[in-house]
């Protein structure tokens, strides 16, 4: 992953994609987790709304 602080411009992409991506994986990703009991997901992934 992209560190944030060397990459300033990325801020604002994390955070649309973070918006984006937790709205229609949020199901998909509990879903993996709970058939694969991963406990790794990625922060941005699990971030709530």
């Amino acid at each position: 992953m992209f560190a944030p602080e060397s990459h300033p411009w990325s801020l604002s992409l994390w955070g649309g994609l973070t918006i984006c991506l937790a709205a229609q994986a949020q199901r998909r990703v509990c879903w993996i987790n709970s058939r694969q009991g991963n406990t790794l997901t990625p922060l941005f992934l699990t971030v709530p709304l």
